[in-house]
């Protein structure tokens, strides 16, 4: 059971229950950083089938190795490379795949449905350009702009020099 006071638990003390194993401890990381982490993965993949199983998989990661975590308060930071990390193994196989079934167009990338055809070209043009590009050059573009890390905190994320 998560503290009982009315503001939910820091990102420390999070990340302090994860270690001890608490049961509402995953619930609660998952409502709190849930939403960056889809954000994160779809602007790195795109909208893909698969991207509910890619979530997955990065918080199993964290899960199993919250113990390794330095800084509880980096908590983000650190889920965020976790995402990078799993985005990238997954575009990597993605162009494997693709040379290896010697496709040539680029998938569908489908929009929200309320959005209007405008908005859907739009979302198709972005994602065409970004699947071109190289995975590091697409993971700083989408942080950076989309995601709003300052270029420092993305030297630590990425393990980029500056």
């Amino acid at each position: 059971m998560p503290p009982a006071e009315s503001r939910p638990p820091t990102d420390e003390a999070l990340v302090r229950a994860l270690q001890r194993d608490e049961p509402w401890a995953k619930r609660a990381l998952v409502d709190r950083h849930g939403p960056h982490l889809r954000r994160v993965l779809v602007r790195l993949i795109g909208h893909e089938d698969d991207r509910a199983d890619l979530l997955q998989e990065i918080l199993m990661r964290a899960f199993r190795s919250i113990d390794g975590l330095d800084d509880p308060n980096a908590l983000r930071s650190w889920l965020t490379k976790i995402t990078v990390f799993v985005a990238r193994e997954h575009l990597r196989r993605k162009r494997r795949r693709r040379w290896l079934s010697f496709l040539s167009e680029t998938p569908e990338v489908p929009a929200p449905a309320v959005a209007s055809d405008g908005v859907r070209e739009a979302a198709r043009c972005v994602y065409e350009v970004l699947d071109g590009m190289p995975d590091e050059e697409r993971t700083v573009l989408v942080l950076h702009l989309f995601e709003g890390f300052e270029l420092q905190d993305l030297v630590d994320v990425l393990g980029l020099s500056y």
